[in-house]
């Protein structure tokens, strides 16, 4: 056991290097920097949409894509997680910046406590393995504790199977350590990682071992479980299931993996060829000489220790192995091929790359114990290691992050908080890029559009029909949403890539310089007629927009002049500003003055263009009659054909779900009240006859309706909403979502 002095300066070395890794994101206050992929813009935004309404534990999340089941999607935000309690109590910028450093102590210093247990390293080395562990590694909130806690989890596992303790003890560690994680970054991941770690590096093979585990990874299962069984669900309707299976040819990436999951490391080329494309080729020369090496009498095996770790990682780095694996599952379960398999790879990889290069390390000043100036060199290189990953991301994302983005700000839009204060009924918005959907559920607005990882295939195959205008115009957009071959950027539903962006937004032979004065013609981009059909009242954008559909309701005071881009996938402008200068001293000076700039246009506050479409039709709505479509790519394609006024009066669905003989006929009924929750809805109406009323919520099996009493099915119609025939007389609708654990 290490003395309770040491584990004392250990944690303070922890909690300081986590500070520092971590400054950017909590100490200027409402200016701290949030990095917007996978936190500010997707994870952040939905916890902060779920703070709305009572909906902060609600399984039905009807903000994110029309209507996502809450824990099924698939990844970020898990509902039953400590991210839920940092954004219910603070404000997002000290949400985001401590649980960053959070995030960042856990890594380090359970990495450190891991390498001392398990791997037999000293004090010195072992803390080598924790800082590397938080310089490969750029933590975001979306992230949530999983990826941190994972050195945390495997000396978790060990520490119980020292003790006496009976089987509910791993049991209910599993438990609590779920609350760290969601299902996509815990199951199967951890229990496959912590198997081979255990069998490989600590080489314990006996029952015991694999019964502890087995109880801990059946615990963090349990805790996991709504997600999982949602997720599963929703799996085989989702648009997951037609993607075609991962690639393996016969190069290097497409038979290993090599690259880290942090987004930040490929945006940077630097960081990218020192995170990504140097780890392997080095680690595996230092398996080479590890193997060669003959370890003093009387010191650790560290070379052992070395080769055992790399082993997990040369294993878990066979991408061919688990696309293969996927590709046979995908036989008998056609949505698996959906998954990407390369979390087995990048969940650990940064941990196992940490834990190899403090094992070199201390290997070679082992080796070279009596040569002073290699040994010094030794130093010097990893302090320039640790120096440019630590203060590399500050540099590079200064302009991108700290001078061009919004921070906390893109979820304090005033235009907005006014425009839900005057709205009554139920609506949706969409948001044109670059401006990020995101912006408008973090404000409690239900979006069309947005990020989720898993929604139904129907609503993908409806989206594409909004998006057929710019996918004609602007063909190098289908490489992002529909491709002729390979897998599409499935977790983006979005209106476009941009406005802007020549070759990505910009439409031929349109001029930006003019288009921002007059206005970014959308009619030659989306089908604002089926926007309207899904709900969609308002649309939101940065720059001004025109079109025969649009009718301006709020526009900035201070408008933009210049048409700037923004990335579809990080928000971050294109190109990033720039530092200027004619020296070092001049371009300091002046990125500081650019900084205090953009922190007093930031404290003015944002806003937004805001455009009502004509076309928009009620969240709740009766109709003349009920049109039957021989498929769904029919019924799709008439659409695209019928005019607004048609689709105001008729809803359309399949002949299957239809049936023959059916009077397809109605009365317009009359709506007296709605009660409208996340997963429940009331309504009183009135009809004189046979009526058919079209619900404008995303068709999910789960729901369930009722007339008076009495249950009634529900028929999928418009290929993504529900709608009821309702017998004359009736006057109580009610809806609920059923989750399948229910």
């Amino acid at each position: 056991m290490t003395p309770t002095g040491t584990n004392s300066r250990l944690l303070l070395i922890a909690l300081g290097a986590a500070a520092l890794f971590t400054v950017e994101s909590w100490a200027l206050g409402p200016y701290s920097w949030m990095y917007g992929y996978g936190a500010g813009l997707e994870t952040l935004p939905t916890h902060l949409a779920l703070l709305h309404d009572g909906r902060l534990f609600s399984p039905w999340a009807p903000f994110v894509g029309s209507g996502v089941d809450r824990f099924a999607f698939w990844g970020n935000a898990d509902p039953l997680n400590l991210e839920t309690v940092f954004v219910a109590l603070l404000p997002p910028w000290l949400a985001n910046g401590l649980h960053r450093f959070v995030q960042y102590f856990i890594a380090i210093f359970f990495t450190a406590k891991l390498c001392e247990e398990q791997l037999a390293l000293e004090r010195r080395p072992a803390v080598l393995a924790g800082v590397l562990y938080a310089c490969f590694s750029y933590f975001t909130f979306g992230e949530m504790l999983a990826l941190p806690a994972l050195p945390l989890f495997l000396w978790l596992m060990q520490r119980i199977r020292a003790t006496k303790r009976g089987w509910w003890l791993p049991l209910v560690a599993g438990l609590g350590f779920s609350t760290l994680t969601t299902f996509t970054h815990s199951v199967p991941y951890f229990a496959l990682f912590a198997a081979l770690w255990s069998a490989i590096v600590l080489r314990d093979v006996s029952w015991r071992a694999a019964a502890n585990l087995a109880l801990l990874v059946v615990g963090l299962t349990l805790g996991d479980f709504p997600q999982l069984l949602a997720a599963l669900a929703t799996a085989s309707l989702s648009h997951r299931e037609g993607f075609p299976p991962e690639r393996v040819d016969w190069s290097l990436d497409g038979l290993l993996y090599r690259q880290l999951r942090f987004d930040y490391f490929n945006q940077d080329p630097l960081a990218k060829f020192v995170a990504w494309d140097l780890p392997l080729p080095l680690l595996t020369v230092g398996a080479i000489l590890a193997a060669l090496a003959r370890t003093p009498a009387g010191r650790p095996r560290l070379g052992l220790a070395y080769l055992r770790v790399y082993a997990v990682y040369l294993l878990l780095s066979q991408r061919w192995l688990f696309v293969g694996a996927q590709n046979v599952i995908g036989e008998w379960l056609p949505w698996v091929r959906g998954i990407y398999m390369g979390r087995f790879f990048d969940v650990p990889a940064s941990l196992l790359i940490a834990c190899q290069l403090a094992l070199l390390v201390s290997l070679a000043r082992t080796k070279l114990e009596t040569a002073r100036w290699p040994q010094r060199l030794i130093t010097v290189a990893v302090a320039v290691l640790v120096l440019f990953m630590l203060l590399r991301p500050k540099i590079y994302l200064f302009y991108p992050i700290g001078v061009d983005g919004w921070g906390q700000m893109n979820y304090q839009v005033q235009s907005l908080d006014r425009l839900m204060r005057a709205e009554t009924e139920p609506f949706r918005v969409a948001s044109v890029l670059p401006l990020q959907p995101a912006y408008a559920y973090a404000q409690g607005l239900e979006a069309a559009d947005g990020w989720a990882n898993l929604y139904p295939k129907a609503y993908r195959q409806y989206w594409l029909h909004v998006l057929a205008p710019l996918l004609r115009n602007v063909p190098r957009t289908k490489e992002i949403f529909d491709p002729e071959s390979g897998r599409p950027q499935d977790h983006y539903i979005f209106l476009g890539a941009d406005l802007a962006h020549p070759g990505y937004g910009l439409l031929p032979g349109e001029d930006p310089a003019r288009a921002v004065v007059e206005g970014f013609d959308v009619d030659q981009r989306f089908d604002l007629k089926l926007l309207g059909l899904h709900n969609v009242k308002y649309l939101l954008s940065e720059l001004p927009l025109k079109s025969r559909s649009l009718n301006l309701v709020h526009a900035p005071a201070d408008p933009p002049r210049v048409a700037q881009s923004r990335d579809w996938a990080t928000g971050l402008k294109s190109p990033p500003s720039r530092a200027h200068g004619s020296n070092l001293w001049r371009k300091s000076s002046n990125a500081l003055s650019n900084l205090v700039e953009a922190n007093r246009r930031k404290a003015l506050g944002k806003d937004l263009f805001i455009y009502r479409l004509s076309t928009y039709l009620p969240r709740f709505r009766f109709v003349e009659e009920l049109r039957p479509a021989p498929s769904g790519p029919s019924l799709l394609a008439s659409l695209v054909t019928l005019s607004a006024e048609e689709l105001a009066r008729s809803a359309l669905a399949e002949q299957a779900d239809v049936g023959d003989g059916d009077n397809l006929r109605f009365v317009v009924g009359q709506i007296n009240s709605k009660q409208v929750h996340s997963d429940k809805i009331t309504l009183a109406v009135n009809c004189s006859a046979d009526a058919f009323l079209v619900v404008g919520i995303t068709w999910n099996p789960h729901w369930r309706a009722e007339i008076d009493g009495k249950a009634t099915s529900l028929i999928r119609v418009n290929h993504v909403q529900m709608g009821l025939k309702i017998p004359a007389g009736s006057t109580h609708v009610r809806l609920r979502y059923v989750a399948i654990w229910q």
